[in-house]
């Protein structure tokens, strides 16, 4: 398979597979070259399960998650006209549209265009949407905006010719934030803002080999201090490490966090600094960790933060955070949104969020009790539990070829239940449904991990839905990967085993005691007894 790939990418640029689009948009599906679909990725454009019924899925980039009220009208218009009303927000801070057709495909992209939005690395062996800090240049307690730098990595790197033949996708997230927000821990390569610990100026960290799907890495810290002016030089270095090194004949294997780990930091450093013609500047340890680790700069305490909420911004004016259910919108939901930031946001601005969510920005003190009393009437949820505010959810067997169950609808089911039986919880809590072990929804790092898969009935022999349960993921400053409970969990059943492990911490929580901290204590072993019982 993976020769394949990288046979078919030899002979054509992903680039380049935009005039087979546009050819076989005068004459419909069958004129699709079926060999060349793979590189369709490079323009964010995936078939549509079933394949055979020619429907394609676009994923359009949204950088840092930065987007006006003019796009979202636009979004939401080409949503209505060729979407069948469904949009879906993803847990890179893009956007996605199903049931494209290839006659439409042309016309959609040159209308997004029309707004400065784009779908060339929505998807495919290239540099993925770079995220960012949603509130960024917002927040009180940020180290810097780092929305100079990741707008310029993402236009960068965006169509460079370069870097269009990867060995497989690349994440990126470039962020001022001290929250981390973007995940720095899980992308491939990511700049965060730290303070030099000698002299204090202001800068990036650098951590790179991290990613999920079915083997999960932490990103490696590199021990150096990088000035603002070289980010977009050491990104490049990195990335022409990743394509001259990395493991193209195993496509399991391609990723950069497989050439991190077999290399090690210093190593790949080296061949990094090699690149870039000079030596980064090395920094000591700032500090040892609780844990005991040393890091050469601290983490934050926040595992799973989005800022979705009622923020009040440094400039006196306020963010106002708005939940999508596992990410899914429905017309006239973005019109809405967009009516909300043209009436009550000084700059017309929503951000996106790695949980599926939007956020309006800059509404001013005196509009805001007026902003949430519209959103209300709006039938958008301002107001939302532990359940609804980070719960995400992947494409799921609607769409996507290679789920294994439903996932939004069974999400929203899950999470509405779990408020009406603990309206009370007001923890921090992330709860993924994935329809396969793929990672999408990010399984490996929540709370919670629902894995879809298949079970046999004892009675009947039909294969049914299930789901695999993973307990204790987190990131930032106590970064692990959720452990596995043995068995599988009937979908039809999933909200019952829950309810049974939510109640059983209720009972057995330590004063305070958070529900992360709950499973450290117990282990799997216990939680494991519990419910099976």
């Amino acid at each position: 398979m993976a020769g394949d790939i990288e046979s078919l990418k030899q002979r054509v640029d992903g680039l380049d597979v935009w005039d087979h689009i546009l050819e076989a948009s005068k004459t419909g599906f069958s004129a699709v070259d079926q060999e060349l679909v793979p590189l369709f990725k490079w323009y964010g454009i995936y078939a549509q399960k079933p394949k055979e019924e020619g429907f394609f899925m676009m994923r359009i980039k949204v950088p840092g998650g930065q987007l006006t009220s003019k796009q979202i009208y636009k979004l939401s218009d080409l949503g209505k006209r060729y979407a069948r009303g469904v949009i879906d927000i993803t847990t890179r801070q893009a956007v996605q549209m199903h049931w494209l057709r290839i006659e439409d495909i042309p016309v959609i992209v040159s209308e997004l265009q029309d707004v400065q939005m784009d779908v060339v690395g929505g998807c495919g062996d290239v540099t993925r949407n770079v995220t960012g800090c949603p509130l960024a240049g917002l927040i009180e307690d940020e180290i810097f905006d780092a929305s100079k730098e990741l707008l310029e990595i993402d236009g960068f790197m965006t169509r460079n010719r370069d870097f269009s033949n990867l060995p497989r996708k690349y994440k990126m997230s470039v962020t001022g934030c001290s929250h981390w927000c973007s995940q720095p821990d899980i992308n491939c390569v990511s700049l965060v803002a730290v303070h030099h610990p000698e002299t204090n100026q202001k800068g990036f960290a650098l951590k790179v080999g991290g990613g999920l799907s079915t083997k999960p890495i932490i990103a490696k810290n590199f021990p150096v201090f990088i000035n603002r002016e070289q980010a977009k030089d050491v990104i490049t270095a990195v990335t022409t490490v990743y394509r001259d090194n990395g493991f193209r004949d195993k496509r399991h294997k391609a990723r950069i966090k497989f050439l991190v780990e077999d290399w090690g930091v210093e190593k790949f450093l080296e061949e990094t600094e090699k690149v870039l013609g000079y030596e980064l500047e090395r920094v000591s340890l700032l500090r040892i960790m609780v844990t005991g680790a040393e890091e050469y700069f601290p983490s934050p305490k926040e595992s799973h933060g989005d800022h979705l909420g009622i923020t009040k911004l440094k400039n006196g004016n306020y963010a106002v955070g708005i939940a999508f259910v596992s990410g899914r919108t429905y017309l006239p939901d973005l019109d809405n949104v967009a009516k909300l930031a043209e009436e009550f946001s000084l700059t017309n601005e929503v951000r996106t969020t790695n949980k599926q969510n939007l956020i309006l920005v800059n509404v001013p003190e005196s509009k805001l009790e007026d902003c949430l009393k519209k959103a209300v009437e709006y039938g958008l949820k301002v107001e939302y539990s532990a359940f609804t505010k980070l719960g995400v959810a992947c494409t799921g067997t609607e769409f996507c070829n290679l789920a294994i169950v439903e996932t939004k609808a069974r999400a929203k089911e899950l999470f509405n239940y779990l408020d009406a039986e603990f309206p009370d919880f007001r923890e921090e809590l992330m709860i993924s449904v994935t329809g396969c072990p793929n990672n999408c929804a990010q399984y490996s790092i929540a709370d919670i991990g629902l894995v879809g898969c298949k079970v046999k009935d004892e009675l009947s022999g039909e294969m049914q839905d299930a789901f695999r349960i993973f307990l204790g993921g987190r990131l930032a400053d106590e970064a692990q990967f959720g452990k596995p409970l043995d068995g599988r969990f009937l979908h039809k059943e999933i909200h019952l085993t829950l309810k049974n492990l939510f109640n059983f911490y209720k009972r057995n929580r330590t004063n305070g005691e958070e529900f992360r901290h709950f499973i450290d204590r117990l282990g799997i072993e216990k939680i494991q007894q519990e419910l099976n019982a």
